[in-house]
């Protein structure tokens, strides 16, 4: 639901495991122990006396391509760690 409003929810131990929020604002809420997943989003969310405990960011294992230097006029790329 698109720019919903949330006032002292209790998402505790709940499954957002697929969950998507766009534009929700939540207020003196919980997320204890709520299962999150690379599938759970919060899309300009606020968030106002709430501090969801969100896990530590994880890598993909897919190296980024990037630019890093030219060498004899030709864009040579480097592989970076995620």
């Amino acid at each position: 639901m698109p720019n919903a409003a949330f006032e002292r929810c209790t998402f505790d131990e709940s499954d957002l495991s697929a969950a998507q929020f766009e534009g929700a604002t939540f207020i003196d809420c919980t997320f204890r122990d709520a299962l999150f997943t690379e599938a759970t989003t919060f899309s300009r969310c606020s968030f106002v006396r709430t501090r969801p405990d969100f896990p530590p960011p994880r890598c993909r294992n897919r190296p980024r391509m990037a630019h890093r230097y030219r060498t004899n006029g030709k864009a040579k790329l480097q592989q970076t760690p995620c």
